[in-house]
């Protein structure tokens, strides 16, 4: 592996969290539009983050495997 394609990867990984993340916000911004009921808007806003992080996670592991 050299530098540049260390850096392409490193920046590969941090374009897909960042898109992830504007996904889940996308989606999660529609559906709490939907919800008219406070305790599932509540859950909903609490498991946004957690969705992103697992989205981006698994995107580099993916990334990861195609790489070897």
């Amino acid at each position: 592996m050299s530098v540049p394609h260390v850096g392409g990867l490193f920046r590969l990984a941090h374009g897909g969290g960042a898109l992830a993340g504007v996904a889940v916000a996308w989606v999660n911004m529609n559906q709490r539009r939907r919800l008219t009921d406070p305790l599932l808007d509540n859950l909903v806003m609490i498991l946004a983050p957690f969705t992103a992080y697992l989205l981006a996670e698994l995107g580099e592991a993916v990334l990861w495997l195609r790489s070897r």
